[in-house]
């Protein structure tokens, strides 16, 4: 916070193409169930391929926009804050993606996390949803540019069609570094993952 100047933005998005896509994929019989977590890291992967000016570092006095991304998930198993990364999500499948995320996760409760499990990512993710948290400032995980946090799903009355209709929603808070980017590209990208999310269809263009 006393290096850069960091600004959110907060939006909320339809759950429901989310909560279909995951119905869908875990009817399976895989023995591994894919959460919201791996189809968020998905569709940011994918909002940062669109949107590379959001894929920087800060390094001293120079701004790296970084071609490949790797993007970290803040996990709290009780003992402190930790961000693991995941590779190259933009070239994975989510099915792919929820493996990987899940064996991070089985290594950061045996504490068997390792260096290059934690370091390089190019943005963040957190998610306080389990919490019941609705919305929130996140703080940038410098040296990286932006952080985008991720609160619960929880129906509200929208307006569809003149009607008024219970509806899953889903807030976004997407903090940036403003000294690099501005607010109308950061808006654009939080807006680019919102469609995603309410239309996963369009990570797979």
């Amino acid at each position: 916070l006393q290096t850069q100047a960091q600004i959110t933005l907060h939006t909320e998005a339809s759950a429901s193409g989310l909560m279909d896509l995951r119905a869908r994929l875990n009817r399976t019989e895989s023995a591994s169930k894919i959460s919201y977590n791996a189809i968020l890291i998905k569709a940011v992967a994918q909002a940062l391929k669109a949107h590379p000016y959001m894929n920087t570092s800060v390094e001293d006095k120079t701004i790296r926009i970084w071609r490949q991304i790797h993007v970290g998930l803040a996990i709290d198993l009780g003992d402190g804050l930790m961000v693991p990364k995941l590779r190259r999500p933009d070239r994975k499948g989510i099915r792919e993606i929820s493996n990987q995320l899940d064996g991070l996760m089985k290594k950061a409760k045996e504490k068997k996390l390792l260096p290059d499990d934690l370091q390089g990512g190019t943005f963040t993710i957190t998610n306080l949803g389990a919490w019941d948290i609705d919305h929130f400032t996140p703080i940038v995980n410098a040296p990286e540019s932006a952080i985008l946090g991720v609160g619960r799903i929880l129906e509200k009355p929208v307006v569809r069609e003149g009607a008024v209709v219970a509806e899953p929603r889903l807030s976004l808070s997407l903090t940036h570094d403003h000294r690099i980017i501005d607010g109308a590209p950061a808006a654009a990208f939080l807006k680019a993952l919102k469609d995603m999310i309410e239309n996963p269809i369009l990570m797979l263009e």
